[in-house]
């Protein structure tokens, strides 16, 4: 086969690229946030599509702060639903088995409540918006709906309640202290989602 390189440069490069893919290695890692992370071999029995990775866990706690900037782009009365739907999709992104699954039930658990928060609390003549991508990792499923006027400052205190709750039952269910010490990186990430009800 001419490759226009001599026979040793060729199997230099070959192997070469063949090593920067197995490790994940190459131009797949300028994207900021890969939604599916490049497969890595199996070493001593490890799947590293579910275990502990300190570069998947400080992503997950970045994708849920960058929650914050999205959801400054709306007005307050829309905040709580934003939180819902950014929560749930970093949530969806995590492995729903090994390690992570139980953040990633948490996270998508309190999602669930964010939501229902702002559904029960929701004004039905406020016009349901999207907010402006502010980052390149997400765009909402669907628009978010407004809390009522008067609901606002209770229904942001309830949230950020259950901000704290997610974060608390983050630190329990880690189970081990090498767990813990990557749940509590996404736990603070949670918390600091506060900032954002706090200045509504």
């Amino acid at each position: 086969m001419a490759s226009g390189l001599p026979a040793g440069a060729a199997r230099s490069a070959c192997a070469g690229a063949l090593i920067a893919v197995a490790w994940g290695f190459g131009p797949s890692d300028a994207s900021p946030a890969p939604q599916h992370p490049a497969p890595r071999p199996a070493l001593a029995g490890i799947d590293y599509d579910t275990a502990l990775s300190q570069g998947r866990t400080l992503w997950t706690a970045s994708a849920i702060r960058d929650s914050v900037a999205a959801c400054e782009t709306v007005g307050p009365a829309y905040r709580v639903d934003c939180l819902a739907e950014y929560l749930g999709w970093a949530a969806g992104q995590m492995p729903s088995n090994g390690d992570y699954a139980p953040a990633r039930r948490l996270l998508a658990q309190g999602a669930v409540g964010l939501a229902r928060l702002a559904r029960d609390h929701a004004d039905p003549g406020m016009t349901a918006i999207r907010p402006q991508r502010a980052r390149p990792l997400h765009d909402p499923a669907r628009p978010l709906r407004a809390l009522r006027g008067e609901a606002i400052t209770s229904a942001g205190r309830r949230a950020e309640v259950l901000l704290d709750e997610m974060a608390t039952a983050l630190l329990r269910s880690a189970g081990s202290e090498t767990r813990r010490a990557h749940f509590q990186q996404i736990a603070e990430a949670v918390t600091s989602l506060k900032v954002l009800l706090r200045s509504s």
